[in-house]
């Protein structure tokens, strides 16, 4: 496990954003043997448990870092950030005569912002979702030759159930609130050129919105609470907006803690929803030659009636 630490001997004044974003990708062979590993299981086990927090532990050390990092004379508002690049370690062959010069270098970490940015809530997907199962029950419900009975399609489901009452679904789907609200953070900021080459998005950004259409679904399809369509008035309690408070520490902590209805842009996370909240992803990916055909395999949800 990676802790605060391991950076304390960097003697350099500044960490780059590409360093941080190998760290989080040291993780991922662990993330994914842990994933081997739940498949063979019905429900976590105290170690099952016990890696899952190691490896939230890891991630979340890098993360520290990346939230205190900034480009230097770039975010002249942003304060307290402790891990400032110089600008020009990502200068190119720019005229700095010409009008404009700096949006194009600004451009080159920015983007290694949002891409590591997007690696981190991906990362987090895996950790506290078992990505396979969602896929396999997506894939089903195409497809009625598939198995069922056993641990084939009716064990899954109930996993998906179980899944959806604990703390760890609710992780899953403030990672997968956070990829959007990245995502249309990112794109909201380009304009003109620097807009159209960016519009074909990295793949990471596009499996992170592949993979996180599929949590949502997975959570929305085989939970049993509701909006007032599924489970009537009497079982309602107050919903909460995630797109309001990602930003805000103590109020996501306490929704992850506790649970209760939430909502993303308006919509119930709740099985009547969950095509319009599913168009919330597919909103996110570039559309005609751009788009990248692999999100609709990886997610099975995407461009698809559910």
């Amino acid at each position: 496990m990676i802790s605060d630490r391991s950076f304390s001997s960097i003697s350099q004044p500044f960490v780059l954003v590409e360093d941080i974003q190998l760290g989080m990708c040291a993780s991922q062979a662990d993330i994914w043997q842990y994933s081997e590993e739940i498949q063979s299981s019905l429900e976590h086990d105290i170690n099952s448990l016990i890696r899952q927090k190691s490896l939230r532990e890891g991630l979340n050390s890098w993360k520290r870092l990346f939230d205190q990092t900034s480009i230097e004379d770039s975010e002249p508002a942003m304060q307290g950030m402790t891990n400032k690049i110089p600008m020009k370690y990502y200068y190119g062959v720019e005229d700095h005569s010409e009008v404009g010069w700096q949006e194009v270098v600004l451009n080159r970490p920015q983007g290694l912002l949002f891409d590591t940015a997007m690696l981190y809530h991906l990362f987090g997907l895996h950790i506290h979702a078992n990505i396979r199962i969602f896929e396999t029950l997506a894939s089903s419900k195409k497809d009625s030759r598939i198995a069922t009975g056993g641990d084939g399609i009716l064990g899954k489901e109930h996993r998906t159930r179980r899944w959806t009452n604990v703390v760890c679904s609710r992780q899953a789907i403030w990672h997968a609130s956070n990829i959007v609200a990245i995502h249309r953070s990112r794109f909201g900021r380009l304009t003109g050129q620097i807009k159209v080459v960016n519009e074909s998005l990295d793949p990471i950004a596009h499996v992170a919105v592949a993979v996180g259409s599929l949590v949502v679904w997975a959570y929305c399809y085989f939970n049993e609470k509701g909006c007032a369509q599924c489970i009537g008035p009497a079982g309602i309690s107050v919903e909460v907006e995630l797109m309001d408070i990602l930003t805000k520490n103590e109020d996501s902590e306490k929704w992850i803690e506790l649970g209760g209805l939430a909502t993303i842009d308006g919509h119930t996370l709740c099985r009547c929803n969950v095509e319009k909240l599913v168009q919330v992803f597919q909103d996110c990916l570039p559309s005609g030659v751009q788009k990248w055909d692999m999100a609709d395999t990886l997610s099975g949800v995407l461009n698809k009636t559910v």
